[in-house]
This record gives structure tokens, sequence and C-alpha cells, in this order.
């Protein structure tokens, strides 16, 4: 009588990866959440034994997200800016941003953060950022606008320089005089 027996050979459990009969694959997700893909490893039949394969990743950086608070901003010229900080989520090694902007506000291309104070007018101009990784490129757009110094009727604008560090600056004064009795 002839005596035929299976056995079935399995590559061992290792780190993440668990026990896979041979000629069958393993597929595990992306090893963060700011990746999509997966990662997939074989087991196979090598010199009389189970062998795992190579680890193969079709894993990339998911497309980043951003966006800013408003849609639209109205700054002031010579007047100090707040910081506009934009929300992002997933991995984003670089921003770009065009047009230029107005003279005296800066772009950051590592956070995508604008700062300063607008030393020249603006019409308002759509700026499109970009937000890029290493498989993908996402833009949004903002309209900033840079319009003169606007003061009451009753006041006239004065033009302050300080030398250290060189800024300029405007404050509205009454035309209005004012006695002081004792």
């Amino acid at each position: 009588s002839i005596h035929i027996e299976v056995i079935t050979l399995y590559c061992s459990a290792e780190g993440e990866w668990i026990e896979t009969e041979i000629g069958e694959t393993t597929t595990l997700s992306c090893v963060s959440d700011d990746y999509e893909g997966q990662r997939t490893r074989e087991c196979s039949y090598v010199d009389g034994a189970a062998a795992w394969g190579p680890s193969i990743s079709t894993c990339v950086p998911k497309a980043p997200v951003i966006s800013y608070p408003e849609p639209s901003y109205t700054f002031t010229k010579y007047d100090p800016i707040s910081e506009v900080i934009p929300t992002t989520q997933y991995i984003i090694d670089s921003f770009s941003i065009t047009p230029s902007l107005p003279l005296g506000l800066s772009f950051s291309t590592t956070t995508g953060r604008i700062t300063g104070t607008p030393i020249d007018l603006s019409p308002a101009t759509e700026y499109t950022i970009i937000a890029s990784n290493s498989a993908h490129s996402v833009s949004t757009t903002i309209t900033i606008t840079v319009s003169e110094v606007s003061c009451p009727s009753d006041t006239l604008p004065t033009l302050f320089v300080r030398s250290a560090p060189q800024t300029e600056m405007y404050q509205c004064f009454s035309l209005v005089s004012t006695n002081l009795e004792t």
C-alpha cells in the first residue's frame, strides 16, 4: 500500500508578518496613516524550506490637504499683519505661491505661513498656494488686497519711521485740539 502524507509548509511569523502558507502572499497596510497603498510579502519554497521573499511596498504619501482660515484678506499698507497660518494634513515637503506677494509680505516655503508688513498698495489679487510631497501636489487659492491707510474724517494719518529695525507705520491723529485746564 502506498501512503501519501501531505505536509503544508509555512513561513513563520516574523515581526508584523503573520504565519503564511507557501505560495500565499500576505498584505499589510502602510506603516503610517500619512501613506496610502500597501505592503506585500510572499512565502515561497526555497531549497526545501519555506522562506519569506522581500517586502514590496506601493506606499506613497497621501495627497496633502491645505486650507487657510479665510478665502480673502485685506491688509493695510504699513500695518503689520497677524500671521496667516494654514491648516494642513498629511506629509508636505514644500509650499509655493504664485504670483509673488506684495512687497513687505513673506511666504514660508516650509510652513505655508504668510507674515510681514505690506509696504505697497495692491488690488485684490488671487494667489495660488501649492503644497507638495513626493507623490502629490495640491493647490488652494486666497485673495489678498493691500489698501491705503484709512483714517476717520476728523483725523490725519501721520507716518512714523523707526530706524532699528527699519519700519514704517501710520497712526491717525485728531484735527481737534484740546485745551487742558488746571
